[in-house]
């Protein structure tokens, strides 16, 4: 039971990696090499602090979750809704000081990519914690099977934007 959970983890894990990688050539060959830096930076500023906020989030979930004292769904809600309120306010943060940080990297056009890409934090934050309870509660094929669709709609919604705006 526990190696086939591992397994289809990890098959999840590798056709996500796999998505990945074949998205990079693409991704280099249709931006400039000015949007294709840019791109990176947003993506490391924002991914960065989500992972942060994921994190914190997911041993403190993990941590409730083993100790039982509580209902499953009073400790599943009070974290999304806490999450949703710190991944908020850093939106709101990085929002404001997206010029700043721009300016840190010496790219001023990386203000816009950042404010685009700060909005996914809520959304990375509230996926993760669901993930994180699905996987305690042995959901792993269901959770392997959102990680790799919602990276599909991730790509498919970036090749549109690449293909029909010619930008992301």
């Amino acid at each position: 039971q526990r190696v086939k959970k591992i397994s289809v983890m990890l098959l999840g894990q590798g056709l996500n990696a796999t998505i990945a990688l074949l998205m990079m050539p693409y991704l280099a060959r249709s931006f400039s090499k000015i949007d294709y830096a840019s791109y990176g930076q947003s993506l490391l500023v924002v991914m960065t602090t989500a992972s942060i906020i994921v994190a914190i989030f997911n041993k403190s979930l993990y941590l409730f979750l083993a100790r039982d004292e509580d209902s499953p769904s009073t400790i599943i809600s009070g974290n999304l809704f806490t999450a949703l309120l710190v991944s908020l306010t850093a939106f709101s943060s990085i929002y404001l000081i997206a010029p700043q940080i721009a300016q840190v990297f010496g790219n001023l056009e990386l203000t816009d990519f950042i404010r685009l890409y700060a909005i996914s934090i809520p959304f990375v934050v509230g996926y993760n914690i669901i993930n994180a309870y699905m996987i305690f509660h042995g959901k792993v094929k269901a959770s392997s099977l959102i990680s790799v669709l919602s990276n599909l709609i991730k790509v498919t919604l970036l090749l549109v934007a690449i293909q029909y705006f010619k930008s992301i």
